[in-house]
């Protein structure tokens, strides 16, 4: 049974004649999951095929695909809608993240919890002002950090490294 799956982008061009291909995603966030081991579902006739991920560069924008052995199989999906199973897709808060204000920030290693206040972009990226306690923070809006995001309790869970809410 496939699983439920999130388009992330399609298939751009062939690169080289060993069936490598290009990939052109819809956000760049994605290129995290393109990487040796993972599969990729190409869309045929609107069903996702499954292709195990044999090798990836350039930051996951070139693969090579199993199966995919030849410059003419790699010329046939040009144009090909391609897809991740969603439970892969992170969630990408860094475009329009206004609406995290007054969600709860919970360290997943420690006890430190912190009502954001609002949130401001900064040259070095967004930052966000929370209130623990008494203590104003001021943490990066990293999304590696990010661990999970339960947008209807209004929770962000995150992995904060050591000492950074001890300033």
């Amino acid at each position: 049974m496939i699983p439920p799956l999130t388009r992330i982008g399609r298939i751009s061009a062939k690169h080289g004649y060993k069936g490598e291909i290009s990939i052109a995603l819809e956000d760049s966030s994605h290129y995290k999951n393109i990487k040796k081991g993972n599969f990729l579902f190409v869309e045929f006739d609107g069903k996702g095929v499954p292709f195990l991920i044999e090798n990836c560069s350039d930051g996951g924008s070139l693969a090579k695909l199993e199966d995919v052995d030849t410059e003419e199989v790699a010329k046939s999906i040009i144009g090909a809608a391609i897809w991740i199973e969603k439970s892969k897709v992170k969630q990408s808060i860094i475009p329009g993240f206004d609406h995290l204000a007054s969600f709860t920030i919970k360290d997943s290693d420690s006890d430190f919890t912190a009502v954001i206040t609002r949130i401001e972009m900064y040259p070095q990226g967004p930052i966000m002002e929370v209130l623990s306690g008494d203590t104003t923070h001021l943490i990066p809006l990293v999304e590696d950090w990010i661990t999970e995001i339960d947008e209807e309790k209004k929770v962000i869970r995150m992995r904060l490294p050591d000492g950074l809410t001890d300033l």
